[in-house]
């Protein structure tokens, strides 16, 4: 229940390098389901920096970040740290199943067998479901570089991870379908400058937040791979400006000059 949401950019077009803008929320979910107790808006930080240039943004249970994120990842491969961490993640999962199959006296190996033969019991075939199925409902984006020059936006959970490079971003959590479609809609580019992306992000965050889980609070970011200092922090000053452009954008259709023109002027308006 949350946003997390990152898109390469253009960052010194001279020289090829790139760059990562990353923004979440400060939206905490307690309990699941039911069991359910609302959403809050906290001061913690759903990003942990990994590595010189390596930064991990966590959807889901906040609780398993240390477990996915306990391996010395400073001097590894940004591929690498992806397979690891999805590793990390499977045996979370594998945890967390054999915990709740222990409180019915069963090991992963009488489940294993319970799924070889006919499942009769309709309790058996409930506990049989929760083995297959069983979440941990938590999903990472982990973002990089594979050299110096060339960003990556790796999305990670339980079932495996992909590599977004090539359509330029990726979000995770309750309120990605609708940044995704912000970043569609707007068409963005791991060409566009960097300015015009940090909007683009922005906007996206904005656009997110009709989603349930999703907070008002934003961190946004910009991450690089050169330099004494990598992550750069969009202060309140300008992230200030990026509201005003932001209404503004959205005043600007509503109100503009030329829309009566579409219907051959207030005069001639047409009567319902």
């Amino acid at each position: 229940m949350t946003i997390c949401l990152a898109a390469i950019c253009s960052f010194k077009p001279d020289s090829g390098e790139e760059a990562i803008v990353f923004c979440t929320d400060h939206m905490l979910t307690m309990g699941a389901g039911n069991n359910e107790l609302g959403g809050f808006e906290q001061s913690i930080e759903k990003f942990k920096v990994l590595g010189p240039g390596k930064v991990c943004l966590l959807s889901g249970n906040p609780l398993l970040a240390n477990q996915l994120y306990a391996y010395p990842y400073a001097d590894m491969g940004i591929e690498r740290m992806a397979e690891q961490i999805y590793k990390n993640m499977v045996q979370a999962r594998k945890e967390k199943v054999e915990r709740q199959l222990g409180l019915r006296g069963l090991t992963l190996s009488d489940a294993k067998q319970m799924l070889n033969g006919e499942i009769k019991n309709p309790h058996a075939a409930q506990l049989m479901d929760m083995y297959q199925n069983y979440s941990i409902q938590t999903s990472v984006l982990l973002l990089g570089f594979c050299n110096k020059k060339e960003a990556r936006i790796f999305s990670i959970n339980e079932s495996g991870f992909e590599d977004h490079r090539d359509i330029n971003f990726s979000a995770i959590g309750s309120g990605a379908m609708q940044a995704l479609n912000s970043m569609l809609f707007q068409r963005h580019s791991k060409k566009d400058p960097l300015a015009q992306t940090i909007y683009a992000v922005y906007k996206a965050k904005k656009n997110s937040e009709v989603c349930s889980g999703v907070g008002k609070e934003t961190d946004l970011m910009v991450l690089v791979n050169s330099g004494s200092q990598q992550i750069f922090k969009i202060n309140d000053e300008k992230m200030a400006m990026l509201e005003k452009i932001f209404e503004e954008e959205i005043s600007l259709g509503k109100e503009h000059k030329d829309l009566t023109s579409i219907i051959g002027g207030d005069e001639n308006a047409p009567r319902i």
